[in-house]
């Protein structure tokens, strides 16, 4: 899955769940350093 279907199909989603569903090359850490990346460009928030 790639994270645009992510942020499609999942409108509200953990940590975890993201770790799991897109298994980023660096583990949780990855995921985490993506996520940021989102939020700064706007296309992410939290809630």
């Amino acid at each position: 899955m790639k994270i645009a279907e992510l942020f499609a199909t999942h409108p509200v989603f953990s940590l975890d769940e993201a770790t799991i569903a897109l298994t980023p090359k660096r583990g949780r850490l990855g995921m985490v350093e993506q996520l940021k990346y989102h939020l700064r460009a706007n296309s992410l928030k939290l809630s």
